[in-house]
């Protein structure tokens, strides 16, 4: 047990700023696993902890041992199962007994570390997300029994964060690990392991919090790919092209965050033709004479048009025809149907499916697909039909959909070679005539909502089929 004279604690409280102002050493008491040694150029020697905080601490030696002022010693550190070699420096050194001396250290991070880590918060983008939905956590305290460090997420990065806790939690310090269990708000509960990288302490909410800096231990694409989800939801100015540019493994994300809806209004019809417009705009298809106007057509009014939003915005539209027999359909201003082509009063056309380019690679297309589908499927039609061209076509292909051979030049999208595809839904749904990797991908959950509302009816096969799908879900 520490224990010292009353006015040795008066004048040791005076000296224990020079430490830090603002965060106080915490006592370190009798068995708690905190260790202290102090380096030499051929061996080391314990020195008695007396207290911690990850800005200095304080420990006992003996006057057979002299130090001074503004000297600099190398330390080796242990607390809990964390152990870290660290620089010094004397800030004070106080008489305790006629044998023994307090001596105070400030820690000297290395410079070469805050260097690295400057430059790592200058790489990577941070986003605004607003107060009360910042992400919360937990992480055990290494020393103390049952007690926890509870801090809240300020900054996120792909490769660390930023967090906030009180300055009650002082056994930390630079390079320990931290095995944290984090709690995003409408997302879930992550669990993670970080790096300490940095400490400091900064006002926030007009209180003095120690921030820490720390980094992803080891790269975690469900870590990676939740935080993106959040950030997207919440966060300013946020995109899966400026998360992919940050790093962030911004791929296929959960729906939930994500509007599913039909245009309804004038301002939702500008957005979609805005959107049109840069979407092509982005592949190259448009002539340079060629605006937004051409982005509306006589189609648009017999049409439903299906948007995705995010925040009120749209990212993502697609237009759907329902035809009668006789009706003159948008693709036939470009084509002719083969003898072959099913009536199109049993499908639905689909044409314009977009999705904003700073939101590409989140899998919104393939999201855009399956309500297409479900929209067929429940309007008693069996087919659904398109044209795409270049790389898109693959991208079909592999949703289930099948090559007419009919094809045609686009004269006002780059002189594309456009393909007509179509699609028997009910097949691609049931597995049929599909891969089972595609099929888990894009057809699964519709699959369990269609059989769970007698929307398709599977055979025997169709079920025996599925269950292999899902049976070998790891293999593909």
């Amino acid at each position: 047990m520490n224990t010292l004279k009353k006015e040795q604690l008066l004048e040791l409280n005076q000296e224990i700023s020079l430490i830090n102002p603002e965060m106080r050493p915490e006592e370190i008491r009798l068995g708690d696993p905190v260790f202290c040694k102090i380096k030499g150029n051929s061996n080391s020697r314990s020195v008695r902890m007396w207290s911690y905080c990850p800005f200095g601490f304080e420990f006992v030696d003996s006057k057979d041992f002299p130090h001074s002022v503004g000297e600099s010693y190398q330390f080796e550190m242990t607390i809990g199962k964390n152990r870290i070699e660290l620089d010094g420096s004397i800030v004070f050194k106080k008489d305790i007994s006629q044998a023994e001396s307090m001596i105070g250290i400030r820690i000297n991070y290395n410079s070469q570390l805050a260097r690295s880590n400057d430059e790592e918060r200058r790489s990577n983008s941070r986003w605004n997300c607003p107060e009360h939905l910042l992400p919360t956590g937990t992480a055990p305290n290494p020393v103390r029994y049952n007690d926890f460090i509870l801090f809240k997420v300020v900054d996120v990065s792909s490769n660390g964060l930023k967090i906030a806790t009180s300055l009650r939690n002082k056994m930390l310090f630079v390079g320990q690990i931290l095995e944290c269990t984090l709690s995003v708000p409408m997302i879930g509960t992550l669990y993670a392991g970080v790096k300490i990288n940095r400490v400091g302490i900064e006002v926030i909410g007009g209180k003095s919090q120690l921030i820490l800096g720390v980094s992803f231990i080891k790269r975690d694409d469900i870590v990676s790919s939740t935080l993106s989800e959040y950030l997207l939801t919440f966060a300013e100015d946020c995109s899966v092209k400026s998360l992919h540019e940050a790093g962030f493994n911004a791929n296929n994300f959960g729906t939930s965050m994500f509007d599913f809806s039909y245009s309804k209004s004038a301002k939702d019809y500008d957005e979609i033709l805005n959107l049109r417009f840069e979407a092509y705009q982005e592949t190259g298809k448009l002539a340079s004479s060629i605006d937004k106007d051409f982005m509306r057509d006589e189609f648009d009014s017999r049409s439903r048009i299906l948007t995705v939003k995010l925040k009120e915005k749209i990212v993502g539209s697609a237009r759907a025809m329902f035809h009668e027999t006789g009706d003159t359909t948008s693709h036939e201003r470009y084509l002719k149907y083969p003898e072959s082509f099913p009536d199109i009063s049993k499908c639905l056309e689909v044409s314009r499916v977009c999705v904003k380019p700073d939101f590409q690679g989140a899998g919104l297309a393939r999201e855009l697909a399956k309500h297409l589908s479900l929209l067929t499927i429940k309007s008693g039609r069996k087919f659904i039909y398109l044209s795409a061209a270049g790389e898109l076509v693959q991208f079909w292909l592999d949703l289930g959909f099948k090559d007419t051979g009919v094809t045609y030049i686009h004269k006002q999208l780059g002189n594309l070679e456009h393909k007509l595809l179509i699609n028997d839904v009910e097949k691609s749904i049931l597995g049929r005539e599909i891969s089972g990797k595609a099929w888990l991908y894009s057809y699964e959950q519709l699959y369990k909502y269609c059989v769970e509302y007698g929307l398709v009816e599977p055979t025997f096969m169709d079920t025996i089929r599925v269950q292999g799908f899902r049976a070998a879900r790891k293999i593909l």
